[in-house]
């Protein structure tokens, strides 16, 4: 993949969290909790994206430090956003432990002005294993008739998609650095995903559950 295809997947992946914001917004009295919890994690995205942009092309200034915290908040939210399909002391703990672990390896270890490989892959783990647990209960109940109408259906399908690629790009990602061409591919591929996880997102937070 060229560089000049990869920037642009990556400026269309900048901004593409501004579209479910949007829905998110319009849809935040919709009296549904995972629209809302989700409503916080698009909007907590796109005031961290622009962040992250406005730093880098306006101030030329090292915005690795946001990406630190935002893994820190969107662990918290994905978490809280599958809290009903796991157990509530787990729920607790969890974010307790990711989130001090998180912090305290960015101060020690991977600081703040460098990519944060360990925590960003953890968390796609840990993640994948929320999805993977959901869709388990789901397929054992065979309560829901409509999945295509609940909202964390299309966000565990953006989830998986996404946390299953960027596992392994997170991973790797340093030991890609001596090689461009492979580095650009890798992390056109990153915005990629990141396009269809928001899309996804978009989705998730337009449809209406059944009553």
């Amino acid at each position: 993949m060229s560089a000049e295809l990869t920037l642009q997947l990556g400026q269309i992946a900048t901004f593409i969290c501004i579209l479910p914001s949007i829905i998110a917004l319009f849809q935040w009295n919709s009296g549904v909790k995972t629209h809302r919890q989700l409503g916080v994690l698009v909007l907590g995205a796109t005031t961290v994206g622009i962040a992250a942009h406005t730093l880098a092309q306006v101030y030329q200034v090292n915005n690795l430090f946001l990406l630190h915290f935002y893994t820190v908040f969107d662990f918290i939210m994905m978490t809280l956003i599958f809290q009903t399909y796991l157990p509530r002391a787990f729920v607790k703990w969890s974010i307790i432990v990711f989130s001090c672990a998180a912090l305290l390896h960015s101060i020690f270890i991977e600081q703040l002005n460098t990519f944060n490989v360990l925590a960003r892959s953890v968390e796609a783990f840990i993640v994948m294993c929320y999805v993977m647990r959901y869709f388990w209960f789901t397929l054992k109940e065979m309560k829901i008739k409509r999945l295509e109408q609940q909202p964390i259906f299309w966000i565990s399908c953006g989830a998986l998609l996404y946390y299953a690629a960027g596992f392994f790009i997170f991973l790797f990602s340093t030991d890609l650095l001596p090689y461009d061409d492979l580095w650009f591919t890798y992390w056109g591929v990153h915005a990629f995903f990141t396009i269809l996880l928001y899309l996804f997102y978009s989705v998730a937070l337009w449809v209406q559950p059944e009553k």
